[in-house]
């Protein structure tokens, strides 16, 4: 069975909650991480609170901890703690304290973190599937698109992680109009973040997890039903404060064993514009003016006409 981490910070209702899911799941290993109190904040209280739960449950596997002392912020802290994770093991699980997962997620990411060990296009297993209506024989699909409520990856894959987002501007542009498909919200979108990350404006280690995935030429597992619900839509969040978002509480669903899997890796990639479309968990913002659109669609052509 592969470890299990688990990502707390100051909200100790939460991981209780987790705690008591995680306490009765065949786990052999949890490895904790925890961000430290920010200054000028009552997080010093919540925070001790929060790690107290963790000494507190009464577990039956091997327990490590990496606690920061003080804060880090939400993406260096999961970075590095991740750093530490794959330092230890070769793959993992991976929850925060608000991801609460269906029993059945932990044997399908076992299952299948086995099973795709040495296919390095395959970076992740995503838990969250928010496009459970599409009807479809298979226990999963794969996508160019990540979802990171609930994950799991492989210290090979994590290696590529690259936290700068150092790319020239012409190599990001390739990348976004290749995955988002000609979808100019999208686009744009994705070009507002990958600035706002750069600059430090925003606090976020996914968004370079999911370029450095597009760089290498990634995919990942998607699940046809949804195994993980993101109960922490709510003020005291870090980036979901929304508690009506429509991601908010997904219901979980029920994975039948043993899986039906794909015929290949490219096995329902058809499915990536709806996933662009809906903008699930990535286009929360309003998109871009027209008038910006046009002129990056503009540069785009003339870039590809010069490039012959």
């Amino acid at each position: 069975m592969p470890s299990v981490v688990l990502i707390i910070f100051n909200r100790p209702d939460l991981v209780e909650l987790q705690c008591e899911r995680l306490r009765d799941i065949n786990i052999d290993q949890l490895l904790v991480i925890a961000d430290g109190p920010r200054p000028g904040t009552d997080d010093a209280g919540k925070c001790a609170a929060a790690r107290s739960i963790i000494d507190a449950t009464d577990w039956h596997c091997d327990v490590r901890k990496n606690y920061a002392d003080e804060n880090m912020g939400c993406a260096n802290r999961i970075v590095s703690g991740l750093d530490w994770v794959f330092s230890i093991v070769d793959r993992a699980i991976i929850l925060e304290d608000d991801c609460l997962a269906h029993p059945g997620f932990i044997r399908f990411c076992d299952e299948l973190l086995e099973r795709y060990a040495d296919d390095e296009q395959v970076m992740q297993i995503c838990g969250t599937n928010p496009l459970t209506d599409i009807q479809d024989p298979c226990s999963y699909r794969f996508s160019h698109h990540i979802m990171c409520w609930g994950w799991a990856t492989w210290a090979r894959a994590w290696v590529c992680n690259d936290v700068s987002m150092n790319l020239p501007e012409e190599d990001i542009d390739t990348l976004l109009e290749r995955y988002m498909q000609g979808n100019q919200t999208a686009i744009e979108h994705w070009r507002m973040v990958i600035g706002k990350t750069r600059r430090g404006e925003l606090d976020a280690w996914d968004y370079p997890w999911q370029l450095s995935i597009w760089r290498h030429g990634g995919i990942a597992v998607l699940p046809n039903q949804n195994l993980v619900m993101n109960a922490g839509f709510r003020v005291d969040a870090t980036h979901t404060k929304n508690s009506k978002a429509r991601l908010a509480n997904l219901p979980l669903q029920e994975l039948t064993f043993p899986m039906k899997h794909p015929p290949d890796t490219s096995y329902g990639f058809q499915y990536d514009i709806q996933f662009i479309e809906q903008e699930p968990g990535r286009v929360r913002t309003a998109p871009a003016p027209a008038r910006v659109g046009l002129v990056r669609r503009v540069v785009s052509k003339l870039r590809r006409i010069l490039a012959g």
